[in-house]
């Protein structure tokens, strides 16, 4: 099993459909995180993966930080 599997299951679920993975592109920057472009029959998605066991709770901690950014309504989140 890919861990695009997973991802497409999820996205299925979300959109209520089958969704069709067409490609994946690796998307520089970072230095923590790998980060790739998903190409699906829905569209675009923008997916960041990493090891939980090395960075525990980090994407908890990231959804904390855009929750604080979105309801200070300065910039769009």
């Amino acid at each position: 099993m890919s861990w695009t599997d997973p991802v497409v299951k999820s996205l299925s679920e979300k959109y209520g459909r089958e969704l069709q993975l067409l490609s994946v592109d690796p998307v520089g920057g970072g230095s923590i995180n790998d980060t790739f472009r998903l190409t699906t029959t829905k569209g675009e998605f923008f997916i960041k993966k990493n090891s939980v066991s090395r960075f525990p709770e980090m994407f908890e901690k990231e959804v904390q930080g855009l929750e604080i950014l979105r309801n200070a309504d300065e910039l769009p989140v």
